[in-house]
């Protein structure tokens, strides 16, 4: 059984909708050797959030730009999600999974469906926390030393291994395991569900 550890960026969240421009994952098997890491720049098609790109990518904008589209590498993506014989792991999981969706739709593609754990649910379960940390902030709990480059999605998805990692170390259990002690981890997006905003939309047309 292998791991799989993903994270997105987007240029911009406007509108609730999510314009994907990183999509990062690293593959380890089950003992968290590295098999595979990439960092996959996607032009969003979309201006960006200014202060998005300005201080939480580290890629200029004219490298997004020249990046594929989402629907150009939405087949790629899709065969590193729905690999066989892997656990999915992210954090802030459903965050992105709804860019996933978001994407799907505005590109009218299948939507990419498979279970996920989310490790800031694990880490809040494990601690009784009242919420979800940050990367960033478990980190720190967990005296784990972060990468130079942070926030790229390839060294989020490599800090999301490694905090796993730590917690495996810590609770004597590996991922599988955490499955068995936190059921409540594991799950799959519900792409029926609309958000706020598509329920105000949906409302608005109807009157």
């Amino acid at each position: 059984m292998n791991y799989l550890f993903f994270d997105i960026e987007c240029a911009t969240c406007r509108g609730g909708k999510g314009k994907i421009c990183e999509f990062g994952y690293l593959l380890t098997d089950d003992n968290f050797n590295e098999i595979k890491r990439e960092e996959i720049l996607i032009n969003p098609n979309s201006p960006f959030d200014w202060y998005t790109l300005k201080n939480l990518l580290h890629f200029t904008k004219n490298e997004y730009k020249s990046a594929p589209t989402y629907d150009s590498v939405y087949e790629k993506i899709s065969k590193v999600l729905l690999e066989k014989d892997q656990i999915v792991f992210g954090h802030a999981t459903k965050n992105d999974m709804k860019f996933l969706k978001d994407e799907s739709d505005r590109y009218n593609l299948p939507y990419v469906d498979f279970w996920y754990s989310d490790i800031g649910i694990i880490f809040k379960n494990i601690f009784n926390l009242d919420e979800v940390r940050s990367l960033d902030k478990m980190c720190d709990d967990l005296e784990i030393s972060q990468p130079e480059i942070l926030h790229t999605a390839e060294a989020d998805a490599y800090t999301t291994m490694r905090i796993l990692k730590e917690m495996c170390k810590r609770e004597k259990v590996n991922p599988d395991e955490f499955f068995k002690k936190y059921p409540s981890c594991f799950e799959k997006y519900d792409f029926t569900k609309k958000t706020k905003k598509e329920l105000k939309k949906l409302k608005k047309t109807a009157e």
